[in-house]
């Protein structure tokens, strides 16, 4: 929340530069990513201590290489969907990979959680 308040100031402690720190401001609001990137990486986690691990890596693996880079590089460089976006582009891509492995993952663990339970 931090970053996104303060992305002005945040951008100041690194230039004084009007064009840069536009730039940079507009960059900064891509700090939504954290929230959606803290679930799939305590999902992650709690799949790891549970030793299963390969079901994490191709969920994160296609989240982040083929979904979160392929949509950044066809906002970013190509006028497929939208005029190309470059920078702006890329992150679009990889919040929206964040998102789908934190989305993929939750779901995963409730699943194996739900199992589990049926253990005991």
């Amino acid at each position: 929340m931090l970053t996104f308040l303060l992305r002005e100031q945040i951008a100041l402690l690194y230039t004084g530069n009007p064009e840069v720190i536009a730039i940079a401001s507009s960059l900064l609001l891509a700090c939504i990513y954290q929230a959606t990137d803290s679930i799939q990486v305590t999902c992650a986690s709690i799949l790891c201590e549970m030793k299963i691990t390969k079901p994490t890596f191709f969920i994160t693996f296609i989240a982040y290489w083929p979904v979160g880079f392929g949509l950044g590089y066809v906002l970013g460089l190509t006028d497929y969907i939208v005029p190309a976006m470059g920078v702006h582009g890329f992150w679009i891509g990889i919040i929206f990979g964040l998102t789908l492995s934190a989305l993929l993952l939750s779901i995963f663990l409730r699943r194996e959680l739900v199992r589990m339970s049926a253990y005991i």
